[in-house]
């Protein structure tokens, strides 16, 4: 249906007198008093009479429209060959491609002139819907495989037609009980011709367990469940000695930076810069001043270790709790808290320890 109208319309003509010469379908000895039921043959050559008269009309998608529904009613090759032509009016090239291919594979033989000068139109015409979209074959080593196009089911394998596709990515799958689905990413090229291979594998199957005999099921004893609750003691032991270790050791430096400050005291009351030299006439208050100096040292000595023993058990803590375990207590054990106050006075230091269970 390309060329001058009256050409367009001699293959309309054409189509319609190659629908009349095929054999016209048996019609059953219809019932008294009921018409006689309309062959799916008959109900397609009447919409495509009337989408002949569509064309001739110049109404190309009216004439679209009837040869759609005519092709979905019955298939044939006249019809597809009209609709492939209508569609190459339309610019929908992979419809008329597929059309027209079903048109040349089942085009009656036929040594009238009418007849081949519609088979080479047809031929031509859907050479040139190719230069506008690609083809593919699908090759798949698994008769009855269903086959999937973009999420479009395709039919089964082995399938011997092309699929006729838009340019641009797209997805093929197989798929059939029993095996993994088998996929291939391919992109489609106007005017190019190509084969997809898909090649579904067996499923990976389970490893079976082993079954102990009877005799063997019936001499091993039965589990015992350990129910027993197994609480974390070192974590807690650690916990505590940070927390004394820290306690202790701000109280003892509280207390010295106390007597360094009451040593100051002392040596800030006498009336000389440096009263405690030697043959002082203050030595009373030079004896108590270094009295209070080494009891800073030995506080300041105290509260440096006990800091140091905190701190080595607090990362220990840490590193402990870190650790995974692998049992649940169900019933864990309480909570303690215990506090450390430090006391310290004019006269008097101390530490104050106040636990919680």
């Amino acid at each position: 249906m390309v060329g001058v109208r009256p050409r367009r319309i001699a293959f309309g003509v054409l189509g319609l007198a190659l629908s009349c010469v095929a054999p016209a379908a048996v019609r059953a000895e219809p019932v008294a008093f009921e018409p006689a039921l309309e062959t799916p043959r008959e109900r397609a050559r009447e919409l495509m009479r009337a989408g002949n008269a569509r064309y001739r009309a110049d109404d190309v998608q009216g004439a679209h429209d009837f040869y759609e529904r005519a092709f979905r009613v019955a298939k044939s090759f006249d019809v597809a060959c009209n609709l492939g032509r209508t569609e190459m009016d339309l610019n929908r090239y992979r419809d008329a491609a597929e059309h027209l291919d079903y048109c040349v594979r089942f085009h009656i033989l036929s040594s009238k002139p009418e007849a081949m000068l519609n088979e080479q139109e047809a031929r031509e015409q859907l050479q040139a819907a190719k230069q506008h979209v690609g083809w593919v074959w699908i090759s798949v080593d698994r008769d009855g495989a269903e086959l999937w196009v973009d999420s479009l089911g395709v039919g089964r394998a082995p399938r011997s037609v092309p699929i006729f596709l838009e340019p641009g990515p797209h997805v093929a799958v197989a798929t059939s009980p029993g095996l993994a689905d088998a996929s291939v990413h391919f992109r489609a090229e106007p005017g190019v011709e190509q084969v997809v291979t898909l090649r579904p594998l067996p499923l990976k199957p389970e490893s079976p367990r082993p079954e102990a005999t009877a005799p063997a099921l019936a001499s091993r004893p039965a589990p015992v469940e350990d129910t027993t609750t197994k609480p974390r003691v070192l974590p807690w032991v650690t916990g505590g000695l940070a927390v004394v270790g820290v306690g202790v050791g701000a109280g003892f430096l509280v207390a010295a930076s106390q007597t360094n400050a009451d040593k100051q005291e002392i040596l800030n009351s006498l009336p000389e810069s440096s009263p405690c030299g030697e043959n002082t006439p203050y030595a009373s208050a030079c004896s108590r001043v270094r009295s209070l100096s080494s009891d800073a040292r030995t506080k300041t000595a105290i509260g440096l270790t006990s800091l140091g023993v905190g701190v080595i058990a607090g990362v220990a803590t840490a590193v402990l709790l870190m650790q995974p375990t692998h049992e649940v207590d169900a019933n864990p054990p309480a909570t303690a808290r215990t506090r450390v106050l430090p006391t310290v006075s004019s006269n008097r230091w101390g530490v104050t320890f106040d636990t919680l269970f």
